[in-house]
């Protein structure tokens, strides 16, 4: 049993000098050099990738689409055919139309020959009047006469210009049935298939919509950005937009417009804004409806110091300070910071370029003190 227990003894020595021999090389740490380098303080904000602008190809009339040369990916040029609607039936209307225009004009041309006679009738029958050669009522019955012909031109004039007002509407319509291209773009949406019927708008309820007809060569990313970082942004400003489809690349953008009123998603107590960032290059690659994120420099330092965003710490009295490492000792020093981003701190006073301070372990900076040994690696 003795023989046990000194056998113990003997580990537990061990074991607590080994901790202190350990403890009097130092607490392991992790290490940066101060470096100088451009500083950029960024707002971020996700979105999508979207045609600067966006044609909703839509029906002016009803019908049977019977004709869509074009499919879901295909360049068009403005003015070319993209969809035809069945026009027999439009057709059929001009055709009658046309007819009745030209019955209507040969009623015309009946009547006012006729108007030209009573005309006459009356102006004789009025000198024959006058002369006392004829009764009053025969004079009323030529005045009659000559009045009921030219309310029957008139009548008929009326008829007329409505028949030629359904023939212009008529003809319009027909003229609808074939949608073309209003701008060069692409074919980002097609909706509907040949076959299928095609409404047009009302003030209550929405037109068909066949497809969407995008300018692709002007891209912009549209993201939100929450109301607290809303108020740094303006016009103009650069930003680096990372796309999901483009692991590492980062495309160069610049902030177009940032909209005036907030809007706030259903289920979050947040307002965001609308902001609309375009591509300074043109990529062919780029698509509409990618995902993404933009990285808007909202402030930026040029050639200034700069450490990890993790070696700093507060004190009790909201003092930032920092432990930069002197021969092999932990060195408590205060510092002055400035701009910021998610990995790096700008600091204008207490550290120089080149020196080395203590960015980790977390478990080891909450317990560290000046005067500290500490061992590291280089990095």
């Amino acid at each position: 049993m003795k023989k046990y227990l000194i056998l113990i003894v003997l580990i537990v020595v061990f074991v607590v000098a080994g901790a202190l021999k350990n403890r009097d090389k130092g607490k392991f740490v992790k290490v940066k050099k101060v470096v100088v380098k451009d500083l950029g303080e960024t707002v971020s904000g996700t979105g999508t990738v979207k045609p600067v602008k966006t044609v909703t190809i839509m029906s002016e009339i009803m019908g049977r689409i019977i004709e869509l040369p074009v499919k879901e990916g295909d360049f068009v040029k403005k003015g070319e055919l993209l969809c035809k609607i069945d026009d027999r039936n439009l057709k059929n209307d001009v055709s009658r139309l046309k007819a009745e225009l030209k019955r209507q004009n040969l009623v015309l041309e009946q009547l006012e020959i006729e108007l030209s006679q009573a005309k006459k009738e009356f102006e004789r029958k009025k000198k024959l009047f006058d002369s006392g050669i004829i009764s009053k009522d025969e004079f009323e019955k030529a005045s009659n006469q000559f009045n009921n012909k030219r309310l029957s031109v008139e009548q008929q004039k009326f008829y007329l210009k409505q028949t030629e007002s359904n023939l212009n509407n008529a003809m319009e319509n027909l003229s609808k049935t074939r949608i073309v291209a209003p701008i060069d773009g692409k074919i980002t949406s097609l909706k509907k298939e040949v076959g299928e019927q095609v409404i047009q708008g009302t003030i209550n309820n929405p037109g068909s919509i066949i497809m969407v007809l995008s300018d692709m060569n002007k891209l912009e990313l549209e993201v939100e950005v929450n109301e607290v970082d809303a108020v740094s942004l303006k016009r103009g400003m650069n930003a680096d937009i990372y796309l999901d489809s483009f692991e590492g690349k980062v495309f160069k953008g610049r902030v177009k417009s940032i909209s005036e009123s907030a809007e706030k998603p259903q289920g979050r107590d947040i307002s965001l804004f609308k902001v609309k960032i375009d591509f300074i290059k043109k990529d062919e690659r780029l698509k509409p409806g990618m995902s993404g994120r933009a990285e808007i420099v909202v402030k930026e330092s040029k050639n200034t110091p700069v450490i990890p965003i993790e070696a700093v710490r507060k004190d009790e009295k909201g003092k930032e300070y920092c432990f930069k490492v002197v021969n092999n000792i932990a060195k408590k020093v205060f510092v002055k910071t400035g701009i910021s981003n998610d990995f790096f701190v700008e600091v204008k006073d207490g550290l120089k370029e080149g020196e080395t301070v203590i960015t980790g372990p977390y478990r080891v900076l909450k317990t560290l003190k000046d005067g500290d040994k500490v061992k590291f690696k280089n990095e």
